[in-house]
Order: structure tokens, then C-alpha cells, then sequence
């Protein structure tokens, strides 16, 4: 039932004027071009993961986090939520098949090399130090810094 939830929310999404402040707020200009590139459904799932890390107990620079929280997922840009879709199931049914599908399908090359794609991006705008973290959002890496493993907790929760 999760699944079809998210598939629900993604499928509804909205960006309000609001959510266009915020991001304004945290972005600088080259970092906020990046996130409105994204499909509505990323930028809505970014927002969520944003607004839970500023739950957190975090005693850092909480505007970073955020940061983070709002970029963490600009390198799937030009993928569908039908493209999501299916790369979720594909991935369900077989990740190993997925993975080697996706050296030809452009949305299972999107979706499992986002990070990487996002990395690139952010650098590319300046965005060094996001990048780096951005880049391991989805490793599993030992003596991570903690930005990391707040925006690991905040993105599974979303």
C-alpha cells in the first residue's frame, strides 16, 4: 500500500507559491534553476524531505541541511513519474536485470545514477560541498558525516 501512495501523491503534487518562497530562501539562484528543472513530483518529495530534516535536533548549519534536503534529488531531472514507475517495478522485480537494463534504458540509468548526475550538476553551479554529500546519498558509507545520515533518515522517511 505504500507504493500506491506514493504513486498517488507523486500523480497530485503540487508546488504552491509558498513552497517557491522557501526554496527561494535556502537556494541561491543557480541551486534554486536546478531544483524547479526537476518534475513537480521531486520537487514536492524534496519539500517533505526539507520540512522533516527541520525536525531534527541538529546543532550544525541547519540552512545546509536544507539545502541539501531541497537538492539531494536534481539529478533525476527528465524522468516521468510513469518513468519512476517503472523503475520501481523493475527494480521490485529484478535489480540485477534493472541495472543491466539501464546501460540502455535512459529512466533505469536516471534513477539508479541520479547522485552521481546530481553531483555533477551541483558542482558545475558552484555547489561543491552539497555535491559531495549529494553524490553518497544512496551508499551505504562508513564514518559518514552526519549531514549525510540526517538526509538518509529524512529521505526514507519521505
Amino acid at each position: 500500500m505504500t507504493r500506491a501512495g506514493q504513486f498517488f501523491r507523486a500523480v497530485f503534487a503540487k508546488v504552491t507559491e509558498e513552497d517557491r518562497e522557501y526554496v527561494k530562501k535556502y537556494l541561491p539562484q543557480k541551486g534554486e534553476k536546478l531544483f524547479f528543472e526537476t518534475a513537480v513530483f521531486d520537487q514536492a518529495h524534496a519539500l517533505s524531505v526539507a520540512r522533516t530534516i527541520e525536525t531534527f535536533d541538529y546543532a550544525g548549519d541547519m540552512d545546509f541541511l536544507i539545502r541539501l534536503a531541497l537538492l539531494h534529488d536534481v539529478g533525476r531531472r527528465n524522468i516521468s513519474v510513469f518513468d519512476k514507475v517503472f523503475c520501481v517495478l523493475m527494480n521490485a522485480i529484478s535489480k540485477k536485470l534493472a541495472k543491466k537494463l539501464a546501460k540502455y534504458v535512459r529512466s533505469l540509468y536516471i534513477y539508479y545514477n541520479h547522485p552521481e548526475i546530481g553531483a555533477k550538476l551541483l558542482k558545475d553551479a558552484g555547489l561543491k560541498k552539497e555535491a559531495e554529500i549529494i553524490r553518497l546519498h544512496h551508499t551505504d558509507t562508513e564514518n559518514a558525516p552526519v549531514e549525510l545520515v540526517l538526509l538518509k533518515r529524512a529521505d526514507s522517511m519521505n
